[in-house]
Formats: C-alpha cells, sequence, structure tokens
C-alpha cells in the first residue's frame, strides 16, 4: 500500500500569502526604504564633514599661528633681555596683546624665568600649575623641559576665576646661546574663546579632544564619561560621528550628529506602506477565506472538544482524517488526554495512599491490644521496679506525643530513630530477655529527611512474625549512606520466611492494589514509590529458620 502524501495546511497558506502579499511587500519596501535611508545618510554625512571642516580650519588656523608666535617668542632677543633683567617690557607686552587680539581664539600669555616665576602676564592671577613647589616634575614645565627645541602642546586646565578657565597650552623654553633654559614663553587658550567655535550649531555637537580622547572643549557634555574622556559612541546607532585628527594628531575634532530625526521620514514610507496593507489585506483576507473555508469545520470539532474538556469530560476524542496538520494536532490532542487521565489516576491513587498511610498510622496510635499490653506490663512494674516503670510511661508518651503530630510529613532521620528507640525499649521491658536490638547510625545519614514512620511498620512485623516459633529475636537496625542513596536496613533472627511465600510477598509489593495481609510492607513501599518514583522502596530478603532482612532505600536529601 502506498503512503499517502500529507498535504500541510500551513504551506498552502504561506505560499498563496508570499504569491499574492510578500513578494511586492518586500520589493517595493526594500526600494522605497534603501532610497530614502541612502539619501538620508549621504545628507547627514556631509553636513557633519562639512561641519568639522568649519571646526578643524579655524582651530588649525588658530593654533598654528599661536605656534608659530610661540617659535619666533622663544628666540626673540627683547624677551631674552628681560629674562635677563633688562627691563623692557613695553615693546613685549605690544607685540603680546597684539597677538592675542587678532587671534579668533583668544588666551592668557606668560614669560616665565627658569625657575618658573611669571615675569610678564595679561593675567593677575598665576596659574594654579606655576605655583606648585614641583612644577618640573609633571604638567607642562616638565614637557617643555624634556622637549627643548619642539614646541610643547598640552591638554591644561587651569581655574584662574570664578568665570575665566584655561584649558590647552602652547609654549616652549627659551633658551640662551649656550643652550641653557633660562625662561619659557606659554600661550593658555581660553576656554569660553574656543567654546565659541563650536557652540554655532544646533543640529550637530563637537567635542575637541586630545590623542588619548581627554576632552578639551565640548558642545554637549553628555558625550564624555565621568572622568572626561569621549565616551565610545562608535556602535550607538542613534549617533552619527566625523573626526578629524589636526597637528600631527595633538588634536582631534569631533562632530557628531543624532540621526533619530530620520525616523520621521519612515513615517512617510509607513504611511505609503500603511495604504498598500490595506488594498493587500482586503485582497488576501478574500483569497484567505476561500482557502480556510474548507478548514473551518475541523477548526470548528477541535475548539468543541477544547470546549467539551474545559468543562471536565476528559472522554472527548477527536477523529480527524484530513491528511495535513490538523490531522496530527488531533492525534496529539488524543494522546495528551490519555496522559492526563493516567496523571489524574496516579495522583488519586496517592492520596488515597497518603490517607491509608494516615489511617494506620491512627491505628498505630491508638492500638488497643498494643496499649493492652503495655498497660497490664505497667500494673506489674509499678509494683516491682518504679524506676522501670516511670521509663515506660515517659517513652510511652514520646510514642503518644510523635505519632499524633499529622502536621508534619517528613523528618529528620534522627527523630524518627528516637521514636524508634522508644518503641523498641517498651518491647525491651515487655519481653525482657527474650527480646534485644541495635541501631547503627552513620554520620552521614543522621540529617537525612525521610518520611515520617516508615521504619516502625517494618519492625512492628519483625517482632510480630519474630515470635511465632521463637524464643529470643534479636533486632539490628542499620542505617547509612552510599553516594546519593540512603539505605536503611532492620534485619531481625526470627523465624524467616520460605521461598515460595517470600516471592508471593515481592509479587504482590509490585502491583497498585494488594489485599494481603502484609498491608504495612505494602504501604511504607508504595508510599516511597510514590514519593521518589520506581528507583526507590523497599527490598525484602529472608531464610526460613534464619531470619528475614528488610532494605528501605531512599535518595539523600537534607
Amino acid at each position: 500500500m502506498n503512503e499517502r502524501k500529507r498535504k500541510f495546511f500551513k504551506k498552502e497558506l504561506r505560499m498563496a500569502f508570499l504569491h499574492y502579499t510578500i513578494v511586492p511587500i518586500i520589493f517595493i519596501s526594500f526600494i522605497f526604504y534603501n532610497l530614502i535611508f541612502l539619501s538620508s545618510k549621504i545628507l547627514v554625512e556631509n553636513s557633519n564633514k562639512k561641519y568639522n571642516a568649519q571646526i578643524a580650519q579655524i582651530v588649525r588656523t588658530e593654533f598654528n599661528k599661536y605656534i608659530e608666535e610661540v617659535e619666533f617668542l622663544s628666540q626673540w632677543q627683547e624677551i631674552k633681555d628681560v629674562i635677563s633683567g633688562n627691563h623692557n617690557e613695553h615693546i613685549i607686552y605690544e607685540r603680546f596683546y597684539n597677538t592675542v587680539n587678532k587671534q579668533k581664539i583668544r588666551s592668557m600669555f606668560y614669560v616665565y624665568n627658569d625657575k618658573g616665576e611669571v615675569l610678564i602676564s595679561n593675567s593677575a592671577v598665576i596659574p594654579q600649575y606655576a605655583e606648585n613647589d614641583d612644577l618640573f616634575i609633571w604638567g607642562i614645565f616638565k614637557r617643555m623641559k624634556e622637549n627643548l627645541n619642539d614646541t610643547t602642546l598640552m591638554l591644561n586646565r587651569t581655574q584662574l576665576d570664578s568665570s575665566t578657565r584655561t584649558i590647552y597650552s602652547i609654549g616652549k623654553p627659551v633658551l640662551d646661546s649656550s643652550g641653557k633654559t633660562i625662561g619659557f614663553v606659554v600661550f593658555d587658550i581660553l576656554e569660553n574663546e574656543l567654546n565659541k567655535v563650536i557652540s554655532n550649531n544646533t543640529r550637530h555637537h563637537a567635542v575637541i579632544t586630545d590623542r588619548y580622547d581627554n576632552n578639551i572643549v565640548s558642545s554637549n557634555n553628555a558625550f564624555l564619561d565621568s572622568i572626561g574622556k569621549l565616551r565610545d559612541i562608535s556602535k550607538d546607532k542613534e549617533l552619527y560621528q566625523y573626526r578629524s585628527s589636526l597637528l600631527e594628531g595633538n588634536v582631534y575634532v569631533h562632530t557628531i550628529t543624532p540621526v533619530g530625526f530620520i525616523k520621521k521620514i519612515y513615517i512617510i514610507g509607513e504611511i505609503f506602506l500603511s495604504v498598500l496593507f490595506i488594498i493587500l489585506f482586503i485582497t488576501m483576507f478574500i483569497i484567505a477565506g476561500r482557502i480556510a473555508a474548507s478548514k473551518t469545520k475541523v477548526l470548528d470539532e477541535l475548539l468543541r472538544a477544547i470546549k467539551s474538556v474545559q468543562k471536565g469530560n476528559l472522554d472527548t476524542v477527536v477523529n480527524i482524517n484530513t491528511e495535513d496538520e490538523f490531522e496530527l494536532i488531533g492525534d496529539h490532542y488524543n494522546k495528551m488526554l490519555i496522559k492526563v487521565k493516567e496523571l489524574m489516576e496516579k495522583n488519586k491513587e496517592e492520596a488515597e495512599r497518603r490517607v491509608l498511610s494516615a489511617l494506620k498510622q491512627l491505628e498505630a496510635q491508638f492500638n488497643p491490644h498494643f496499649l493492652f499490653n503495655i498497660l497490664e506490663m505497667l500494673k506489674y512494674l509499678v509494683k516491682t521496679d518504679k524506676d522501670a516503670s516511670i521509663k515506660v510511661i515517659v517513652s510511652l508518651s514520646n510514642l503518644l506525643r510523635y505519632s499524633i503530630n499529622n502536621n508534619v510529613r517528613k523528618v529528620k532521620l534522627t527523630e524518627d530513630i528516637e521514636y524508634i528507640k522508644d518503641y523498641l525499649m517498651i518491647q525491651k521491658y515487655r519481653f525482657e530477655d527474650n527480646f534485644d536490638y541495635s541501631i547503627i547510625l552513620q554520620e552521614t545519614a543522621k540529617d537525612c529527611i525521610i518520611p515520617k514512620l516508615i521504619i516502625q511498620p517494618i519492625i512492628e512485623n519483625s517482632i510480630k512474625y519474630g515470635f511465632m516459633t521463637k524464643k529470643y529475636l534479636k533486632v539490628e537496625i542499620n542505617c547509612y549512606t552510599d553516594k546519593d542513596k540512603l539505605f536503611i536496613e532492620i534485619e531481625d533472627n526470627g523465624e524467616g520466611i520460605d521461598d515460595e511465600r517470600l516471592s508471593e510477598i515481592i509479587t504482590s509489593l509490585n502491583f497498585n492494589d494488594n489485599e494481603s495481609q502484609h498491608i504495612g510492607l505494602y504501604n511504607v513501599h508504595r508510599r516511597i514509590k510514590l514519593m521518589y518514583g520506581d528507583s526507590f522502596g523497599i527490598n525484602i530478603f529472608s531464610n526460613k529458620g534464619k531470619g528475614t532482612k528488610v532494605i528501605i532505600t531512599l535518595p539523600v536529601v537534607y
């Protein structure tokens, strides 16, 4: 029989959509949006570069004039005479003022002697960098001393007063005929003068930095980081940046333009595309309606089934034979219902087991035979051994208090062992020399969390069946961990179980329903499996006439 070729509704709808709508939309959108973006990008870049070139031209021209003037002044004999003590300051002041007044970017000028003391200046305030005792081991003076034959350009912020600050220094040492430094000539560029150059444009922002991206002056401090350096904005898609280098890489002009406004251009495209979408949507609506008409019955059937399940009817199945993806959905829906029902049955069983376990605990709490035997024993102990009777009463009180506390379902192993000790001590007084017990508790097992009262039913079985044919019974309890598992071994030297009966007991433990007389063993085993999974539970080993060992396996949980 040939396998039927499955048709996919999703593929049919996709192909129709691509054929009638997506292809023309992509084609038109691609051309339209790229034309807008390309034209906008070119306009922004050209405008930004033009603005950058304007700033760069002014800064380059003005700074070069200062450099040329510094070169001249450092070799001018009149300067050397003033430094040497020949006071002809009038000519020097005239030269300096003429230089500064001709500049578009004005500055403060200084002539220092070889000790860094101001001899001539147009400022009444001595710069902070010239007031320090260690002025020659850092800053502009150190740089000039290291470069005697070159003009030094350096970022050098100095606050002269509340409204005047200089930000950049251009200077050079003054040497005598022997090449010894006798003084210095320095122009400190005024911040407000340089700000005028970059603050006359509302569309673009400008930042002037040194070679290390340290800010000299900025029209917008938002582009600076916390230490005054220019932030890396190369990855910011909202900004376009252009950079030009000046003065042999000592100064950089960065012009930055927000390009978010381009989104306004895209609005025009969105209006155009919206009109196009409306036309195509109407067309697609008619075509898709014809394509989907044959599929609506399947959708209705699925929706009815889902609504029925919402009302609690888990027997609602669907039968879809459309040879497309709806058939797969229907199959998965049916499988999901089966799994949900199985899970609900399992949860129901677990709840029943918990109720049954609680009932068994109540039986253990108020077992009339157990209490009757204890009271009979106490009647004689009170007369014969008052100390022993007090111990039995205290242990019985502990047993009842522990067992009736139904608010706790899980406890530490040490807590359950304390309960077991009280239980075994009472049995010891009851059977005297005919009964003994021992408990070994590994250190790593003490704090393990276990279900409450899962050990006591096993010990109760050992005592109940162990004394059937033997006069002496010993119960040994050993608790230890191995890797990620906790093992609790309960071993007795009682009558034991023959192979046939042992096989029946083991088989009954694995059934979901158990009607045997070993309900205590079954409940413990089933509780563990429901709580921790099939990898855990109890295992029974026995030899007729020699005794029985029950091993409880639990996960290590702290």
